[in-house]
């Protein structure tokens, strides 16, 4: 594990779990053990700092910390420092989301959920949709209420049947807040842009943000 500007707070030889922090910072995301194991070394290079973990091959994993209180008492401030401190980054870029979240904020009008598979071939998005549901939606509910939007919209393909059966299981008929989008399917629909144009029916103009709503 690479550590750039963080605080490693492991020592040689100490045993981890998966999922456990082993860096922390005081603006970035945490940094959290990928392995259950032992710390084996421990450098310094180039301002960054590397975390080698011998893997003891068991994936045992740190225990969860939920919130503490119900997602209508806790506050966007809490939910924000909560996702940055449970390590959340962006699956392609490593961009912290805590950050996206905090630029989001009084300028996005709606969430979209992207749930179309990017790659032709690919079919991790549909079998995390599918088994599950309830924890997409949990999770939706929480980033709307952290970033000030009144609208979510899950936006799948609609041969996806069993995903958006899956979905709508959970959200129901009456739902104020969350909706799905069926779309036709049509590479690359996966890309944050095209998304958003097939959603939204707008075009998000080159050199403008996806979640600045000035463009509306």
């Amino acid at each position: 594990s690479t550590a750039v500007n963080l605080r490693p707070i492991v020592r040689k030889g100490e045993k981890v779990k998966k999922g456990q922090v082993i860096a922390v910072s005081e603006r970035l995301a945490y940094l959290h053990a990928p392995v259950s194991g032992t710390v084996v070394r421990l450098l310094l290079k180039d301002n960054s700092h590397y975390i080698v973990i011998k893997s003891d091959k068991t994936e045992t994993c740190a225990p969860a910390v939920p919130f503490a209180k119900p997602i209508s008492e806790i506050t966007p401030e809490e939910i924000t420092e909560k996702i940055r401190t449970m390590g959340v980054v962006g699956t392609f870029s490593n961009f912290p989301t805590h950050i996206k979240i905090i630029a989001s904020r009084g300028k996005a009008f709606c969430l979209v959920i992207n749930c179309v598979q990017s790659d032709p071939y690919g079919s991790f998005v549909r079998e995390i949709v599918k088994e599950h549901p309830k924890e997409l939606v949990y999770g939706a509910r929480i980033l709307a209420k952290a970033i000030g939007v009144k609208q979510v919209i899950f936006a799948l393909e609609n041969n996806e049947r069993k995903s958006f059966a899956a979905l709508k299981s959970v959200i129901g008929e009456k739902d104020k807040l969350i909706s799905v989008a069926r779309l036709a399917p049509k590479y690359p629909l996966g890309e944050e842009r095209n998304l958003l144009c097939a959603v939204i029916k707008k075009e998000v103009p080159a050199g403008r943000a996806t979640h600045d709503r000035s463009y509306t």
